[in-house]
């Protein structure tokens, strides 16, 4: 439900290619399923122009337990690109995966602008219950709403450095608004019998949470993943080229136990 060990396992990913000397790497959850090697291998060479490209996925679509609801009240709602099936080209980006929801959206962002988001081929995801748990919706909601303010202002043609403290003020109420009416849609809809009643649950949950979400809050996080930018790219530099897996590991501090990274990450927790 929150985001586990899957920001840890995609940078360990980044550091083992970079000191493997590997170019391309590609990152496939365990719920996508027809990953063809011709596929791959055409995206692998739009690596040569871009610096992550992302497999198509013709499956489940890959959203939050909020984007569901929306689209089931009526809403148009897409799929971006995402990290359970995308290509890095790892000697491009000094970027990392962060600890919280919609990591993948903010590694897009570590490098500066993005130049473009490729997509191509064929991948499908899994069916999964997205209402199962309101305390899925409730977890993601802090990195769902951080990513989706974030790209929203790049999408008016702002940086990301013009979201300060009265961006994010207005950004949460018009967050909170849109909550409301896809709460609202779902309880005039009475047709959906339990499945109904778990949107519901869920949808709360969700808008819960988003009262705990200050504008404070979302600027402490975005210095605090600027520092964690840093800090990371200086660790980088200290990456040994070596080809032995386990020496890499050794090297890293992370033979035989957990490692968790950054300033992001007690931002959550410093609340």
């Amino acid at each position: 439900m929150g985001t586990a060990d899957l920001s840890l396992k995609r940078n360990l990913g980044l550091l083992l290619a970079r000191a493997a000397g590997w170019q391309r790497v590609l990152y496939l959850d365990d719920d996508i399923l027809q990953a063809r090697k011709d596929d791959v291998s055409f995206a692998a060479g739009l690596l040569d122009e871009f610096r992550f490209v992302g497999l198509r996925n013709n499956g489940f679509p890959d959203n939050s337990v909020v984007c569901h609801a929306y689209r089931a009240v009526g809403g148009l709602q897409d799929t971006f690109i995402g990290g359970g099936a995308m290509l890095v080209r790892t000697d491009r980006t000094q970027s990392f995966f962060p600890n919280i929801y919609n990591e993948d959206w903010f590694f897009m962002l570590g490098d500066g602008p993005l130049r473009g988001a490729p997509v191509t081929g064929h991948v499908v995801q899994k069916r999964y219950d997205p209402f199962a748990n309101p305390a899925r919706a409730r977890a993601e909601e802090l990195g769902d709403c951080l990513a989706e303010g974030l790209y929203w202002l790049l999408d008016e043609g702002h940086s990301v450095i013009d979201a300060d403290s009265g961006y994010w003020q207005g950004f949460l109420d018009r967050r909170r608004v849109f909550l409301d009416s896809v709460l609202d849609k779902l309880r005039r809809n009475r047709r959906r019998g339990s499945r109904r009643n778990a949107m519901i649950a869920s949808i709360q949950a969700a808008r819960n949470a988003s009262m705990g979400i200050s504008p404070r809050l979302c600027v402490e996080y975005m210095h605090a993943w600027r520092q964690d930018l840093g800090q990371w790219q200086v660790h980088l530099e200290k990456v040994r080229r070596t080809d032995s897996i386990e020496e890499n590991l050794w090297d890293l501090g992370l033979a035989g136990r957990a490692y968790q990274f950054g300033n992001s990450t007690r931002a959550l927790t410093a609340r």
